[in-house]
C-alpha cells in the first residue's frame, strides 16, 4: 500500500534535486515512483516535461514545521486517518 498520495506536498531526500518541493502529480504503483511538478525534468522536443522518480526518494512534508516526515495512520471512531509521525497532526485529503 502506498502511502503518499496525488496532491501531497513532498521534498526530495536524495539525487540530482535534493532539497527541492514540489506537489505529487501521478503515482505509478506498479514501478513504485512518482511524478512531481517540477522535479525530474527532461526535454522532449524543447519541451520539459518530468519523469517518475523513485518513492523511496521523496518524504512528505510535515504541515506543521516544513520537515519531512513519514506517514502513519490513525482509527478514529472506526475511520482510517493519515497522520504526520514528525508532528501527530493528521494529514488532510489533498486535491488536484
Amino acid at each position: 500500500m502506498l502511502k503518499i498520495k496525488v496532491g501531497d506536498k513532498v521534498i526530495v531526500l536524495s539525487g540530482q534535486y535534493k532539497g527541492v518541493k514540489g506537489k505529487v502529480i501521478r503515482i505509478l504503483p506498479k514501478d513504485n515512483k512518482a511524478i512531481v511538478k517540477g522535479i525530474n525534468c527532461k526535454s522532449m522536443g524543447g519541451v520539459g516535461q518530468e519523469s517518475p522518480i523513485y518513492l523511496n526518494k521523496i518524504a512528505l512534508i510535515d504541515p506543521i514545521n516544513g520537515k519531512p516526515t513519514r506517514i502513519g495512520f490513525e482509527f478514529k471512531n472506526g475511520i482510517k486517518h493519515r497522520i504526520a509521525k514528525r508532528s501527530g497532526t493528521e494529514l488532510k485529503k489533498n486535491l488536484k
